[in-house]
């Protein structure tokens, strides 16, 4: 566990089941509410901070994961055995009794900085206390000065070098370890890990192997013979002999674009002169961050290695890309879901594509992207800064991904999308949590829009913006202006030919104008839920009007198609004037059709247009008005709400309601141990009091195999708490009292905790939360679920 700015840092050591080099690292970040603010965005800001300041300088260099061979590690004397210095090897490394001992570690041809060493104490708790890396200072091991002093047996410990060390061989330099001046002495108990960074951007460009060819070479005067610009060429290159002030000049064409971020000057010989100052054009300053990347994703987000492979090498191709976009599937059941197949399909095929081909994309969302650290870096302080103007909080909270996204391209880089990263994602299935989450992306799409047509002359700057781009731009947001007159009219339009002209349009456009702003009215004055339910049943009367509409238009297609088939002399330009809108439909059909053929794998995506059409007043109009009349609601839309077996209440539909209705008839709805269902009121009451009192819940969640924590029976206890009387007024007041007199967390089969030294609740609330025992018990149930999921140990690092 690590104490850092934000709260505290739990890191988990993996390790499968009696084989202890396979495995797998978890890091959980527990933000402070009183040092990070809520929502999503802040959360957001804590992880940059961390990728940015730390894990991005101090990633493992391959001891553990044996990228670095053994026959590159040399540890002098002492136990020569394969692996046994890397981290968790299952025997460890010693030593001799006798001085000081050296260990060698080879890093690779191109020069590493190292930035830190991570050392693990023995299997019974021997330990090195001072060391030495190189030539560098005296290091003392931070083992924990807690009571026990002695560490727990594999527990580790991180040293941070300062500065850090650029070098191809680390030496490390064993001083002083436990037990070294016990009569007899004791031996060096050692394993480890090295942290660092390798800089590729240091690799030779070519000159002096012949990559960079003599024709990409000019040089004032030219060279004399081949090679004489090389490092290490026999003749070198000599220019004019000239005044002080004139400069000369060497021209070297790298072909393809290349991000040089050094040079290697060679002085001709002892009597030669040699060049003291030098321009290089074109210079950035550079690090680390630039082949640094923060993949982001959802919880519910389903995706392969290779789609966050085919991220990361869409964004190396170009350094001016910061941030790269994959294609996203939906997932779900249902009308809703049908509608936003549809509407995610045509997303990516149009504008996601033609964003990335003729300018950037304006959002990577958050759910599957991936960010190119450099990027963030020179957004993150804006990024965290505080929304103080309504438009701040439509821009900072409601959208933040977006607004990321929108400090990006104003600071020169370029969003790309790639369609063979695909990954699906769960949708909203419930009509209400559809508008509550359209209803938090739509003004925070306006708004990023807004901002970026706002500092035009700014955006413009950036090599991938143009003005013919931010015109494109200012013309889809003047269409969504004009969305909901356009879905009045198309619905009142196809009426009218429905009817034959019966009835007025003019009246026809009133009632629908009417029936809009009633809807406007009631969102202003009522509550959400009635919005909603008013959206529902307005939604549905203009769903007829549109099936109405489609009947019409479809039989105005086929009126076209015979007069023009039919007619001998040809259409007049008169008649295709009249029937302009019927050439438009038609060629709105032709469109989606290549776009389907194009992307024949999803083509079955176009099938859903039909309800997407017959919802378009509702996704133009209403959801719009309803967007814009409760935009000051600063809840997710999509996240609260009362759940049942982990399902919320408004995402079941009917036939989960049914669902659920059988099987409680068929008894599968099941006790477990006698103790309470969480179906059940008086189950999640219980299982409520039994958590804040630092046990585990007996009641079984049939979907939550997670929540099932199964303990050992104490002898010492006359009855369990899972047992027979659980669920009596007795029983829950014997389990109260027998939780209160134990405290400490009794262990699981074939599960240790490897804490340091003391029982890993009392650590918690005597060291971490200062006798907070609340916080104490739910961070040690959260420990508990994940020891017993994965039926392994944990390794807790001690507090920096």
């Amino acid at each position: 566990m690590w104490t850092t700015p934000y709260g505290l840092q739990l890191q988990f050591d993996w390790r499968a089941d009696g084989d202890n080099s396979r495995g797998m690292k978890l890091y959980i970040h527990l933000k402070d509410k009183l040092a990070v603010k809520k929502k999503k965005r802040w959360s957001q800001i804590m992880y940059m901070s961390y990728i940015l300041d730390y894990a991005a300088y101090y990633k493992p260099l391959g001891m553990e994961s044996e990228v670095i061979k053994n026959e590159h590690i040399r540890p002098g004397i002492g136990d020569s055995q394969d692996n046994s210095l890397r981290l968790h090897a299952e025997k460890p490394w010693r030593g001799t009794t006798g001085g000081e001992q050296e260990i060698t570690i080879e890093l690779g041809e191109t020069a590493v900085s190292v930035t830190g060493i991570i050392l693990q104490a023995g299997v019974k708790g021997e330990r090195v206390e001072k060391i030495k890396v190189n030539e560098g200072e005296e290091i003392e091991v931070p083992w924990s000065t807690t009571p026990p002093s002695t560490p727990h047996a594999n527990s580790t410990v991180t040293c941070l070098l300062e500065p850090s060390i650029l070098t191809k061989e680390l030496t490390v330099t064993l001083l002083d370890w436990t037990g070294k001046d016990d009569t007899p002495p004791q031996q060096p108990c050692l394993r480890m890990e090295i942290l660092g960074h390798i800089d590729a951007s240091n690799k030779p460009l070519g000159m002096e192997n012949g990559d960079i060819k003599d024709k990409q070479i000019k040089a004032t005067p030219k060279c004399c013979e081949d090679n004489s610009l090389r490092l290490g060429a026999t003749k070198p290159w000599k220019g004019n002999i000239a005044s002080s002030n004139s400069e000369q000049k060497i021209s070297i064409d790298l072909k393809e674009k290349s991000l040089v971020t050094g040079i290697i000057l060679q002085a001709a010989g002892e009597n030669e002169g040699r060049v003291t100052k030098i321009r290089v054009a074109n210079q950035v300053d550079d690090d680390i961050d630039r082949d640094t990347y923060i993949l982001a994703t959802d919880a519910d987000v389903k995706f392969t290695p290779k789609s966050a492979n085919k991220l990361l090498d869409r964004a190396q191709w170009d350094t001016d890309v910061g941030a790269v976009c994959g294609r996203t599937h939906c997932l779900g059941n249902g009308a809703m879901f049908w509608l936003q197949l549809f509407d995610y399909a045509v997303g990516h095929w149009f504008q996601k594509a033609a964003n990335s081909t003729f300018g950037t994309v304006l959002c990577c969302p958050g759910c599957f992207s991936v960010y190119r650290c450099s990027a963030i870096r020179k957004c993150v302080s804006t990024y965290a800064t505080k929304a103080e103007k309504a438009e701040d909080f439509l821009m900072k909270d409601m959208g933040e991904d977006r607004w990321l996204c929108t400090l990006m391209i104003e600071r020169g880089y370029r969003l790309v999308y790639t369609s063979i990263a695909e990954n699906s994602t769960f949708v909203p299935v419930s009509f209400n949590d559809f508008f509550n989450q359209r209803r938090r992306w739509g003004p925070s799409t306006i708004a990023n829009q807004v901002e970026l047509m706002r500092k035009w002359c700014k955006v413009v700057r950036n090599p991938h913006v143009s003005h013919l781009f931010l015109l494109y731009q200012t013309l889809l947001f003047l269409s969504f202006l004009i969305g909901p007159a356009t879905a009045i009219l198309i619905a009142a339009g196809g009426l009218d030919f429905y009817v034959s002209g019966s009835f007025p349009l003019e009246a026809t456009i009133a009632i629908m104008s009417i029936l809009t702003f009633m809807f406007g009215y009631v969102c202003l004055k009522c509550k959400q839920e009635t919005q909603l339910k008013w959206a529902k049943a307005l939604g549905a009367m203009f769903g007829v009007v549109m099936i109405m509409t489609t009947v019409a238009l479809v039989e105005k297609i086929v009126i076209t198609i015979r007069t023009i088939t039919g007619s001998s002399e040809g259409v007049s330009p008169v008649e295709v004037l009249t029937q302009l809108d019927t050439y438009y439909f038609i060629a709105t059909i032709g469109m989606f059709l290549v776009a389907g053929l194009i992307h024949f794998r999803e083509s079955y995506c176009l099938l859903h247009g039909v309800l997407y059409f017959f919802a378009l007043p509702t996704t133009f109009i209403f959801l719009n008005i309803y967007g814009i009349c409760n935009i000051t609601d600063k809840s997710w839309g999509t996240r609260e709400g009362k759940t049942t077996d982990g399902v919320k209440e408004s995402n079941k539909n009917l036939f989960d309601t049914i669902g659920q209705k059988f099987r409680n008839v068929l008894g599968n709805v099941q006790e477990s141990g006698g103790g309470a269902s969480f179906d059940t009121e008086d189950g999640r009451a219980q299982n409520v009091a039994a958590g804040r009192n630092g046990e585990a819940t007996h009641g079984r969640a049939e979907n939550s195999p997670l929540l099932t924590i199964k303990e050992e029976k104490d002898p010492g206890q006359e009855e369990s708490i899972g047992g027979a009387n659980a669920d009596t007024e007795d029983g829950r007041a014997q389990k109260a009292a027998d939780t209160r007199n134990d405290g400490a967390i009794r262990r699981r089969k074939n599960t240790q905790m490897v804490d340091p030294g003391i029982k890993i609740q009392n650590w918690l609330q005597e060291v971490v939360f200062n006798g907070d025992e609340y916080l104490t018990v739910r961070l040690s149930l959260v420990l508990q679920i994940m020891t017993n999921r994965f039926g392994t140990y944990v390794v807790l690092p001690h507090a920096l």
